[in-house]
């Protein structure tokens, strides 16, 4: 089974869920990228069970054994550059008679001796076969590494003190050959006396450790075995004790530290993985679970003690291969999935390390052409040999001031002098200084104000040097959410005319009703539409939401309101001014009012706004009765309202009424949309409702003051004015607000035609009504159509 020398661990699919924080981890830079990178099928690979791959340096080896009844049938080993796609060279290992599903194949990558190592099984001949192939250079002659009864799964490790070691199942054991002398002569006995099933793995550390990890046949318990030097010695790892679960198919892997590390699935859908610790205990954790996952969980481990994990589940529907990576002494980050190709079964992975690291995972893929193998890779960003460490002062993840600083620090084994550190990008011409002391490994960013407005996540970036020679990049992030920022809480606040907002409960924050704001409203009150900078009672809505604050809203402030929480998704309520109330805030004459509301962030950063309205009620008098609050029209004998009832206009609803010559003033509106109004001009809108007097129009009127008719609001923005007054139309839909004498609305109705009076008086920004009305009478035909809106024609 591949490995990348000493450090390895089976890859399998399934769903992984990360894993906290282990005891003792100690400073890292941020959680790598995780990518997938590309899946194809190896070009001649036919009717291959079990196929298997590993890495070593810059190289990935796929060995495969299609097996068959004839000696054309022989192991074959596919090689390329780890990056570099796809296969480009094939190599004929031996013949490798027998049933493809017992005549499978092994690879090894020995960083030992920088060399890959293949084993395969000729199953007529009951033989176990050994080549080895130095870095650079060809495979060298066959190895006879001996024979067995009915031999099947064979794999090769090469220990560091020499050794090759091949292990393979026959009807009872488990069994290993061993050689000293590189394959020339060898011995070997059995592995453990446990009743195997599946497969086994074995892995070489670099002490000369050599552990082979199987499970039993008689409740799905996981075992190790440990080379002693004479033969191996057998320990429980875990197991389900007979449960339904049934632990099965372990990998192993040994770190350049001597830890051991083992991970399984199980037939209830779960990936287990578990360290072995100082005191030989076996704590496990479940890293996946979800779906079904198919033989193959892979774990390897890289020079840096750096883990990666790869399995098949159908955790997500389809068979997808999983990746999960999880840095020296950090926690697990991912998994990320492939996309799915179809069916997939028993797969291994490999490693390489070169300008990051890649998990490089093959698998029997059933496509629509019969069994191929399948190939993956993926990738972690910046895990070069030696990587800087970059840690924040305090081992902070986000602060409120402006200056970053921290230290750079390095992974075990990394020998350098000097470094280099940049802000936000990997700058290779920032200054490269010296990390020893008297300048240390300090650094220290002070950002600017632009900086601050560009990004709230702020990476530090640092490389290492020894001499002249740079390694990796590494990096970490910091929140920056400075209090000395131009704007210390980035919000959105604003003071707004309750009745130009959709409505909402008084009592009820952010419960918006989502009704159109020309929705008729009580005369008695004023109309519901008008400018938002005006309210023409003690009412208010505050809106509040978060404008791109790097840490996000806290709570306000103000209105006689204290530390009012501010949802994640904003703040909406209807207040009450506190106007008149003394304590230095302002008075309830009319007039514009400003009211201060100070907002905390989650950081603690506090802003104060200052939010302003006009208090603009009907009456300027005490009582509120005087009506100089409202719009007033200076010249009533001047002003002209032209219906359109030419004969084409007779036959539709929706008609235009033209205002001619209105001259209009009001107290306090003098703008609209930002833009100054002719003095003759003030006013917002108009306030239109319309009765039916029938088809001959001889029904009695009930007058513009009936509590039976339905105002609506109809925002004016566009009036040509000069010194006789303002001229403008507005489009008015007839049956807007007219109701039947049941109650329910007029149309959609072709019986309704005769006389429709419409009435209208002059709005001002707080919704103010004038005293002044007028009417204008429509006819509307028999045989009027209806509004008709065309859809596209729909095909399936």
């Amino acid at each position: 089974m591949g490995r990348l020398g000493t450090y390895a661990l089976a890859l399998c699919m399934l769903l992984v869920t990360v894993i906290g924080q282990q005891p003792g981890a100690t400073a890292q830079s941020q959680e790598k990228e995780l990518n997938y990178i590309t899946q194809y099928t190896i070009d001649g690979t036919v009717n291959v069970k079990f196929p298997r791959v590993a890495g070593l340096t810059d190289q990935v080896a796929v060995a495969t054994n299609p097996g068959g009844s004839n000696s054309s049938r022989v192991g074959r080993v596919y090689e390329k550059k780890d990056t570099v796609d796809p296969f480009t060279t094939s190599t004929d290992l031996g013949e490798a008679d027998g049933q493809s599903d017992y005549a499978s194949a092994g690879i090894y990558g020995s960083t030992f001796d920088n060399a890959f190592y293949a084993t395969w099984i000729d199953q007529d001949r009951d033989r176990i076969y050994v080549r080895r192939k130095p870095l650079g250079g060809n495979w060298e002659d066959v190895k006879n590494a001996g024979s067995g009864s009915f031999p099947v799964f064979p794999d090769v490790v090469r220990s560091s003190d020499g050794k090759l070691f091949v292990i393979y199942r026959d009807n009872s054991r488990w069994n290993y050959r061993v050689s000293s002398d590189g394959g020339n002569s060898w011995s070997g006995g059995e592995v453990s006396n446990i009743a195997p099933i599946a497969q086994a793995d074995i892995e070489a550390g670099p002490n000369g450790e050599v552990v082979v990890v199987h499970e039993s046949a008689n409740g799905g318990d996981i075992y190790a075995s440990f080379w002693n030097g004479n033969g191996f010695t057998t320990e429980r790892v875990a197991g389900d004790g007979g449960g339904s679960r049934y632990y099965t198919t372990p990998t192993v892997a040994i770190g350049n530290d001597g830890r051991i590390y083992v991970a399984w699935r199980t037939e209830a859908g779960e990936v287990y993985y578990s360290e072995r610790q100082p005191d030989g205990s076996w704590p496990t954790s479940r890293i996946a679970s979800g779906g079904r996952v198919e033989n193959g969980v892979s774990i390897h481990v890289d020079a840096n003690n750096n883990l990666y994990l790869n399995w098949i589940s159908t955790r997500s529907g389809s068979p997808r291969v999983y990746f999960a990576f999880r840095r020296a002494g950090g926690d697990w980050e991912g998994p990320i999935e492939s996309p799915s190709p179809g069916a997939m079964f028993n797969g291994d992975a490999g490693i390489t390390v070169t300008d990051n690291g890649y998990a490089h995972y093959v698998a029997e893929y059933f496509s629509g052409v019969g069994l191929r193998t399948r190939y993956f890779r993926f990738r972690v960003t910046d895990v070069g040999a030696c990587e800087a460490i970059v840690a924040f002062t305090g081992g902070a993840t986000q602060t409120n001031s402006r200056t970053i600083t921290g230290a750079v620090g390095a992974n075990a084994g990394c020998t350098n002098d000097r470094q280099q550190v940049s802000l936000n990008v990997q700058d290779e011409n920032a200054p490269i200084v010296s990390n020893r002391p008297p300048n240390d490994n300090r650094f220290s960013f002070t950002l600017t104000d632009a900086q601050l407005q560009e990004r709230c996540v702020h990476t530090v970036y640092a490389r290492l040097f020894n001499g002249n020679t740079p390694y990796a990049w590494g990096s970490n992030s910091i929140l920056v959410d400075a209090a000395d920022a131009p704007n210390p809480v980035n919000a959105n606040v604003q003071l707004r005319n309750p009745f130009s907002e959709p409505r909402i409960g008084v009592t009820n924050p952010n419960a918006a009703s989502p009704q159109d704001i020309l929705n008729s409203e009580d005369r008695s009150s004023g109309a519901w539409g008008g400018d938002p900078r005006f309210t023409r009672n003690d009412q208010a809505v505050l809106s509040i939401s978060d404008a791109g604050d790097c840490t996000g809203l806290a709570t306000f402030t103000g209105m006689t309101r204290t530390n009012v929480p501010i949802p994640a998704t904003g703040f909406r309520e209807q207040l009450t001014l506190p106007l008149g109330m003394g304590l230095g805030g302002p008075d309830d004459s009319p007039g514009l009012k400003t009211f201060p509301v100070t907002i905390s962030d989650k950081i603690g950063n506090i802003q104060t706004f200052n939010l302003s309205i006009v208090f603009d009620p009907p009456g300027t008098d005490s009582a509120r009765t005087n009506n100089a609050g409202r719009p007033q029209v200076t010249d009533e004998q001047a002003i002209e309202l032209v219906p359109d009832n030419s004969a084409s206009a007779r036959l539709s609803i929706i008609r235009n009424l033209a205002f001619r010559d209105a001259q209009v003033t009001d107290n306090l509106y003098n703008r609209q949309n930002g833009v100054d109004v002719p003095d003759n001009g003030q006013f917002w809108g108009v306030w239109v409702a319309t009765e039916y007097l029938g088809r001959d129009g001889s029904a009695t009127s009930v007058g513009p003051d009936s509590d039976k008719l339905n105002y609506y609001a109809v925002p004016v923005t566009s009036r040509d004015c000069d010194s006789s007054g303002c001229d403008f139309t507005i489009r008015w839909n007839l049956f807007q607000g007219v109701e039947n004498a049941d109650g329910t609305p007029f149309g959609p109705d072709l019986t309704k035609h005769g006389t429709y009076r419409v009435y209208v008086r002059f709005l001002d920004g707080a919704g103010n009504y004038s005293t002044w009305v007028e009417q204008a009478d429509f006819v509307l035909d028999q045989g009027y159509r209806l509004p008709s809106l065309f859809l596209p024609t729909l095909s399936r």
